[in-house]
């Protein structure tokens, strides 16, 4: 799947006009551009597997207390509780703010969830554009963290605390919204992942008064602004839509996927390179005349 994915930082900015309100309530929140990741996201298929969604996430901790995680979803649809109307969009921006779990939340937890080992609070906003609209998802729900960083789970799913008895809505948000920033976080921690602050580069113009006007624009609007860079195993950069080639005979995608390296089994037998790494999805094999076709299925007993 191929998605258009959009300039780090230009839909928050957007939003952000169309909606004065929220910079009064996120304007200091840091931008991160996770559209590689979530391109990495939809090729390794895992969205479309509800059954092992959570199993491919481990360290989830946000990098900042408070940041927007921005990309595109592929013209995903999505029902807002309480409206009959299905909306279409592409542009998503989700705002995660997360606390120490305050003493009513740990109440409530001990009841419900004993012997928890929430830490952390992380509340998610969930902002989209659709048909030139910006709409929020203000019910706020709230997923909780542990102490070495993981989701806190039960039976497999994470724990979730929602105003909204809707559970179908909830459910689409997850699969919607929330899982490609929980696998954005994921990849960060791994040891071919890096996070790098970047400056979104202003429109070129020739008249010197509409540049200036321009730069007081984004002195209102601007956020510090930071994108996930993803590298193969050779050190190249993935960007988004791009996919490395490999040297194998027959051509075939492969699928993206975690691998760990042991200190006894490095990567290229460099003692220095071991930990968790990313194998982006990409093109493998050099000779189109022999092309293996691949496909999955989950078997459950």
């Amino acid at each position: 799947m191929k998605i258009k994915q959009p300039i780090p930082g230009v839909f928050t900015e957007r939003a952000f006009q169309d909606a004065p309100g929220l910079r009064a309530v996120f304007g200091r929140y840091k931008v991160i551009d996770i559209r590689t990741a979530a391109e990495q996201y939809y090729l390794s298929g895992q969205n479309q597997d509800a059954q092992q969604l959570f199993t491919m996430f481990d360290i989830v901790m946000p990098p900042f207390p408070n940041c927007i995680f921005e990309f595109q979803s592929g013209d995903r649809e999505f029902i807002f509780p309480g409206q009959e109307k299905t909306f279409q969009f592409q542009d998503t921006a989700v705002v995660l703010t997360t606390e120490p779990v305050s003493p009513e939340e740990e109440i409530k937890l001990d009841n419900t969830l004993p012997g928890h080992e929430a830490c952390f609070s992380v509340c998610v906003t969930w902002i989209i554009s659709q048909g030139g609209k910006t709409m929020i998802f203000d019910d706020q729900p709230h997923f909780y963290i542990d102490r070495n960083g993981s989701l806190v789970k039960r039976n497999g799913m994470m724990v979730m605390d929602s105003k909204t008895d809707n559970l179908q809505a909830i459910g689409e948000m997850i699969i919607v919204a929330i899982a490609p920033v929980l696998f954005a976080l994921t990849l960060m921690h791994c040891r071919n992942v890096t996070l790098e602050q970047v400056t979104t580069p202003l429109p070129l113009s020739n008249n010197k008064s509409k540049r200036r006007k321009q730069i007081e624009e984004r002195k209102k609007h601007s956020f510090e602004r930071h994108t996930v860079v993803i590298r193969d195993r050779k050190g190249r950069v993935v960007q988004a839509g791009l996919r490395q080639e490999g040297a194998s005979k027959g051509l075939h995608w492969v699928r993206g996927h975690f691998h760990t390296y042991t200190p006894e089994r490095p990567l290229f037998g460099n003692p220095k390179l071991h930990g968790r790494f990313w194998v982006p999805a990409h093109l493998a094999g050099l000779n189109p005349e022999r092309v293996i076709e691949s496909n999955y299925r989950l078997e459950v007993a």
